[in-house]
């Protein structure tokens, strides 16, 4: 997965990514704020609001990251499949 991401951001190797992905360190109540702040800043009418929306994805095997089974809301019943949450 590392290799996808660092080609999409125009890396010429993984190596920055990997680490991001699975050795640096995080302060997630800073992160959590910066994000925050990143977002506010871009609200700009009295009226804009963010969103918080959870989707599942069907999946056929585990090479996905999170695939399991779990309940999807589709189907109704539990099903092998990922979950993606999304903030707009």
């Amino acid at each position: 997965m590392g290799v996808q991401i660092a080609e999409q951001v125009g890396n010429e190797n993984p190596y920055r990514v990997q680490h991001l992905l699975g050795r640096a360190q995080w302060d997630a109540e800073k992160l959590c704020q910066e994000v925050r702040q990143y977002g506010v800043e871009g609200l700009s009418e009295p009226g804009d609001i963010f969103t918080v929306d959870e989707t599942g994805f069907l999946k056929q095997g585990n090479q996905s990251v999170g695939v399991q089974v779990q309940y999807y809301g589709t189907t109704g019943h539990l099903e092998n499949c990922q979950v993606g949450v999304f903030l707009s």
